[in-house]
């Protein structure tokens, strides 16, 4: 069991079971790590993605992506469920967060939602949608 600080000194007991189990086990078996750059509600993201895959590495996503449909483009619907359920702007949090944490798979995986948003926009539309402040996730059908 490790204890994991945020930024705003939220606290998170996991027991650590991910890509980086290695890593943070080589603290003792209750330890205070401190994450100071992740905030609390992201860090609880990264946790359920790394609880969800119980240490394992999840199947590497294609690139370039040939769908705008998470669905298309995981091999597991809980991630595709996962990353759809988000906004924009805590997307881009958690792929701060992961690459952060070192956590290839999850960063990976929100660049590929990322890339869904932008697949087939013009220089001008991918401008509105990365600088928009209203912050709604659309999608398309595909192309």
């Amino acid at each position: 069991m490790s204890v994991l600080f945020t930024s705003k000194k939220a606290v998170l007991f996991v027991y650590v079971a991910s890509e980086k189990q290695n890593y943070l086990m080589c603290y003792a078996s209750t330890t205070e790590i401190p994450i100071k750059k992740v905030k609390g509600e992201i860090l609880a993201l990264i946790v359920e993605y790394l609880k969800h895959h119980n240490g394992k590495i999840p199947a590497e996503i294609a690139k370039p992506i040939r769908s705008v449909k998470m669905e298309k483009i995981v091999e597991d619907k809980w991630d595709a469920d996962f990353i759809n359920n988000m906004s924009k702007k805590v997307i881009f949090q958690v792929i701060l967060g992961a690459n952060y944490m070192d956590v290839p798979s999850l960063l990976h995986l929100g660049c590929a939602k990322i890339a869904t948003l932008i697949k087939g926009k013009s220089p001008d539309e991918i401008k509105q949608i990365l600088s928009d402040d209203s912050d709604k996730v659309e999608t398309k059908t595909d192309a």
